[in-house]
């Protein structure tokens, strides 16, 4: 069937008010599965020309339910979508098309269990509502495209999903589905920086924070800006009162918190010392309470080991600065995504992760300037 084309602009999908559904042979065709999943979050670029319009969206992969606790035990493990060690399933569109009909494909990649594989939904109805959109869609996957061939013939092959989707109307950057040119301003009223967490000469951060910056640079939803501790020189912490007072001396601490106070959202960069943070980050997050309270933080991290300590303390830091972090995080191997342990070149597998990141990121910072207006 044919389906109306919305307005352009930016949406923002609403996962309590969307389902993703799936059905799928077992008992060698003989039965049906049917179950769903729970999105996380997402975005609909409704462009000026239709065809250049964009979607992203990622669901919560241990969400999988289909009214039998023993199948969705095994089918969350790792024999099927190993869900701890991959959260989320993501869907970025790459392009969109109407055939004769007059019906709607939109043709994209699709994450699961970290292997990304093409996809095509069909868009079955598409209706505005005020400012809000109502969307269907349906796509057939292969779950073998994704790595995922265990016990074939008892679990079909080919996964039917029917996505039924509700997104309202945002502000948001230039709305034709692409991303943002040189020179080209964001329309986005949030701001989230990227804060460099070292100061080391030769530092590794700087590649990384740079890539990070890059790929928000294609995100509409979010003005990004580079904060380098390194043009913060601060002393160890030098204020009398304790900083949830607010009663800052220094014109060092005053300049740090009037920048920090211009953002909606975070994303700290770390390195890994001593299975923690770098200390020049952890001094600069402790001049500061207010300026962070009710705003939400994403973190990156390098190391031998990905860096992943580091960031368990910057989330209970986090915590006490009623900082609300996302579960997303992007972790960099000095092996595996460092040339000579020195150049940053990572896996093409971050690409993915950081979208999630960016996604999840923007929903939270959003949702919490309603707690602070």
């Amino acid at each position: 069937m044919t389906a109306e084309v919305p307005p352009p602009g930016e949406y923002a999908i609403d996962p309590a008010r969307s389902a993703i559904a799936f059905s799928a042979k077992h008992m060698f065709g003989l039965g049906t599965v049917r179950g769903g999943f729970r999105l996380r979050s997402g975005t609909i670029s409704v462009a000026e020309a239709p065809a250049d319009s964009h979607v992203q969206a990622v669901a919560d992969a241990a969400s999988f339910a289909s009214g039998n606790a023993a199948r969705d035990r095994k089918v969350r493990s790792k024999t099927f979508l190993d869900t701890d060690g991959h959260p989320d399933i993501g869907f970025t569109s790459t392009s969109a098309e109407v055939d004769a009909d007059g019906v709607w494909r939109l043709h994209g990649l699709l994450t699961a269990r970290g292997v990304q594989a093409p996809v095509v939904f069909t868009v079955t109805e598409a209706e505005t509502l005020g400012d809000e959109l109502s969307l269907a869609a349906t796509a057939t996957v292969d779950r073998h495209a994704h790595g995922i061939t265990a016990l074939n013939g008892m679990a079909g092959r080919h996964v039917h999903i029917d996505a039924a989707i509700r997104a309202r109307r945002i502000p948001a950057g230039p709305p034709s589905g692409r991303p943002a040119q040189q020179g080209e301003h964001h329309m986005s009223d949030l701001k989230i920086a990227v804060i460099l967490g070292s100061t080391r000469p030769g530092r590794n951060g700087k590649g990384v924070a740079d890539w990070v910056v890059d790929r928000a640079g294609a995100r509409t939803g979010a003005e990004y800006e580079l904060v380098d501790l390194a043009d913060y020189p601060l002393p160890h912490l030098d204020e009398a009162a304790p900083p949830s007072m607010g009663q800052y001396q220094g014109e060092h601490t005053k300049t740090w918190a009037a920048k920090i106070a211009e953002f909606d959202g975070y994303i700290f960069v770390t390195p890994e010392y001593n299975h923690s943070t770098s200390g020049v980050l952890k001094n600069a997050i402790d001049y500061l309470y207010g300026e962070w309270n009710n705003k939400a933080a994403a973190f990156v991290s390098y190391g031998a080991l990905g860096g992943a300590r580091a960031i368990e303390h910057l989330r209970a830091i986090a915590s006490e600065l009623q900082l609300a972090h996302v579960r997303q995080q992007l972790s960099f191997s000095l092996f595996t995504d460092f040339e000579n342990y020195s150049v940053f070149k990572p896996a093409g597998l971050h690409d993915d992760a950081a979208v999630v990141l960016f996604e999840q990121l923007e929903s939270w910072a959003r949702a919490l300037k309603t707690v602070r207006a």
